[in-house]
C-alpha cells in the first residue's frame, strides 16, 4: 500500500508538470485576466487520469465528490459539515484504498488564512481510525501565488500550518509552482516546490 501511494504521488506530480501555462490564468475578452480554479482543476484531473491509465493502475480519479459530515469529528465552526475535495484518488468500493485528496488554489491573492483552512481540511481527510476517511496523502496545490512567502509573513497562521503539517509526518504536503510568473511563456515548464514537515526545520 505504501509503495502504491508513493507511485501514485509521483504520477500526480508528473501530471502537474503537464498542465499547460494557459490553464493558470485566462485572458478573457470582456474582463481581462481571470483566475479560474475549476479550469485548472479539470485539466489537472485529465492529466492525472492519463498518467494512471498509461501506467496500468486500476484506481478511480474523481472530482468534487461530497464527503459526509459523519467522517469529520470535532469540526471547527469555520469548516462546513459537508466537504468536497477538488480531486480524490481512491476506489469507490474500498474505503481502505483512499489514496490522495487534493485541494487546489489558483488565486493571485491567496492568504495565510485560506492556506490554513485547506491544510486543516486535508488534516480531516487524512485522519485514520473508525469512521474516518483515512486518505494516505493530502496535498494542497498552489499556483499563481507563493505560499512560502505568504506563510512566513503570517505569524499566527504559520504556527497553525506548521503544527498540522509537522504532526502529519509527511501525509500533508503543499505543492507550489515556483516559476508561475512564466506560465504564459511558450517554453514554460512548471518547477514544483514542496512544503512538508522538513520545510519548517530550515
Amino acid at each position: 500500500m505504501i509503495e502504491d501511494t508513493q507511485r501514485i504521488e509521483k504520477l500526480c506530480k508528473d501530471a502537474l508538470k503537464k498542465v499547460g501555462g494557459n490553464f493558470y490564468k485566462v485572458n478573457t475578452v470582456s474582463d481581462g485576466i481571470k483566475y479560474y480554479e475549476r479550469n485548472f482543476a479539470y485539466e489537472y484531473y485529465h492529466q492525472i487520469r492519463l498518467q494512471i491509465k498509461e501506467n496500468g493502475i486500476k484506481i478511480d480519479v474523481s472530482g468534487e465528490i461530497p464527503k459526509s459530515a459523519r467522517y469529520f469529528h470535532e469540526l471547527e465552526s469555520s469548516i462546513p459539515s459537508i466537504q468536497i475535495p477538488d480531486i480524490i484518488i481512491h476506489k469507490f468500493d474500498a474505503m481502505s484504498y483512499n489514496q490522495i485528496a487534493f485541494e487546489i488554489k489558483v488565486t493571485k491573492k491567496l492568504t495565510a488564512s485560506e492556506i490554513y483552512k485547506d491544510v486543516n481540511k486535508l488534516n480531516k481527510y487524512t485522519a485514520s481510525g473508525e469512521e474516518r476517511l483515512g486518505y494516505k496523502k493530502g496535498i494542497l496545490i498552489v499556483i499563481n501565488s507563493n505560499p512560502s512567502t505568504i506563510i512566513n509573513k503570517a505569524r499566527k497562521n504559520k504556527a497553525r500550518i506548521e503544527e498540522i503539517i509537522t504532526d502529519s509526518k509527511k501525509k500533508i504536503l503543499i505543492w507550489y509552482i515556483d516559476n508561475y510568473k512564466d506560465a504564459q511563456i511558450p517554453s514554460f515548464k512548471p518547477a514544483i516546490s514542496v512544503i512538508d514537515k522538513d520545510y519548517f526545520k530550515k
